[in-house]
């Protein structure tokens, strides 16, 4: 029975460390995924890993995330799921409704989405935790919607993904862009 277990629990960690040296992306996503949902401090130490081996970390974005963490680019995106609020009833109303075209804007998101299943406490959780900053700077709208200082506004990032993501030195490309 316990040389069983042994040759069993060996194989497994052979297993994990090939896939962590030789898959790293893929790796921290999976972990990520199932095992950082429910955990800030774990998400907190999978995302420290993945920053220390060089792999971009980006908030969730309202036309792409999924309830999963998703790989574009050797960047990983964070889950929708991720962002305080927003339950599985609540990304699947948003995902329906994205299913029929991407959202062109802010606006356009709040006026076709479904009012019951994303109320106005989800919206702001979205807009705090970067969702929207493909379609519109980050900072204005935060201010538009809350009339928050610069000193506030990154504080609201972590009151809703339970961490910073954007303030990451690695992320600056991506805040850069536009």
């Amino acid at each position: 029975f316990c040389k069983s277990h042994s040759v069993g629990y060996t194989q497994l960690t052979q297993r994990t460390a090939f896939l962590k040296a030789n898959y790293p992306l893929e790796y921290l996503a999976s972990l990520l995924t199932f095992k950082g949902n429910d955990n800030i401090d774990e998400r907190k130490q999978y995302i420290s890993e993945a920053i220390s081996k060089g792999i971009k970390i980006f908030p969730p974005g309202i036309n792409f995330s999924t309830n999963e963490c998703i790989i574009v680019d050797d960047v990983i995106y964070l889950p929708l799921t991720f962002i305080k609020g927003i339950s599985m009833t609540t990304y699947t109303a948003i995902a329906e409704e994205r299913a029929k075209g991407p959202f062109g804007s802010v606006e356009d998101f709040c006026y076709r989405i479904d009012k019951r299943r994303v109320n106005k406490k989800v919206r702001g959780n979205l807009a705090k935790a970067g969702a929207f900053d493909k379609l519109y700077d980050r900072q204005s709208l935060l201010k538009r919607l809350f009339n928050a200082g610069d000193t506030e506004l990154i504080m609201m990032e972590r009151e809703v993904l339970g961490l910073y993501i954007s303030n990451n030195i690695i992320n600056e490309s991506f805040y850069g862009d536009g």
